[in-house]
């Protein structure tokens, strides 16, 4: 990783500003509407090269997780109450979801056969696993957000206007008062102001680094926490034995290499590592 977190938040900050400034010069953003920046993620203070690894035996839950019944589904909902990190957790079909500060999820425990719906309130980043047969589906208090496989952020507060930005792929939006639909490719950004979609060129792309680089897992199977350490790093390289995927564990990443991670992983579940290459193997 080479941007620092206070880099990358500055940089997604000044995005999110001139996005909003360009809408305010348009007329598109009414007075009743509050805007809200982009929300600046705390930089952690972290132990051994800025990453702290907890034992799952002695988590405190800052991700609130908790099941109700919702007609003859079972829904789980997850809260983020951690201001000083980014959340983030795999769903079922590979997705990776990034949780802000203040951020509530709530999604089946199965999806359906015909789609992936979850329900969303606050700032997220999505990583959706493509499948033809079953479309992503975010639903927001104003917007409907439809996608096959791609990355991008949504805001939803309640006290800001709705907006997201595509990082790849496609989505297609729904603004559910007056049914009109967009859709937004890769490099652009959307923004709901006065009951319109209006959609800019995303100037800054490194407002999606927000969400990756100072990530908090909880109870993750550590195949999981690879897989995302490694999509979201350029030099993160990890690679674990079968025997240890589902080994659970609750860790801080925050901008740290590969050695620091690795070895703290490894002291954490007591397992052995060893350098192959350019690569680390974590094994049992």
């Amino acid at each position: 990783m080479k941007m620092t977190n206070t880099n990358i938040n500055n940089n997604a900050d000044k995005a999110w500003s001139r996005l909003y400034e360009r809408l305010e010069g348009d007329g598109l953003v009414p007075d009743q509407e509050r805007v809200v920046k982009r929300v600046s993620f705390a930089k952690v203070r972290t132990i051994a090269a800025a990453a702290a690894i907890v034992i799952v035996a002695s988590v405190t839950y800052l991700l609130s997780p908790f099941a109700k019944e919702s007609s003859d589904l079972k829904y789980i909902s997850f809260l983020n109450e951690d201001s000083l990190s980014v959340f983030a957790t795999t769903l079922e079909d590979g997705s990776a979801i990034y949780l802000a500060n203040n951020t509530t999820i709530e999604l089946p425990q199965h999806f359906s056969n015909d789609k992936r719906e979850i329900k969303l309130s606050g700032d997220a980043y999505f990583q959706v696993a493509r499948d033809e047969k079953k479309p992503f589906v975010i639903e927001t208090e104003r917007i409907q957000v439809k996608v096959l496989g791609t990355s991008f952020n949504v805001r939803c507060a309640k006290d800001i206007a709705p907006s997201l930005s595509v990082n790849t792929g496609l989505v297609e939006v729904t603004l559910k008062k007056t049914g009109e639909k967009v859709r937004v490719k890769a490099g652009e950004s959307l923004l709901v102001a006065s009951d319109v979609l209006k959609i800019v060129k995303t100037e800054d792309l490194s407002l999606f680094d927000a969400y990756t680089t100072n990530i908090r897992f909880k109870d993750e199977r550590l195949e999981n926490v690879v897989k995302i350490l490694n999509r979201n790093s350029q030099d993160a390289d990890l690679e674990i034995s079968p025997d240890i995927a589902d080994r659970k564990i609750t860790a801080t990443f925050d901008n740290s290499s590969p050695e620091v991670v690795q070895e703290l992983i490894s002291l954490a579940l007591n397992i052995k590592s060893e350098k192959r290459g350019e690569r680390y193997y974590l094994h049992q």
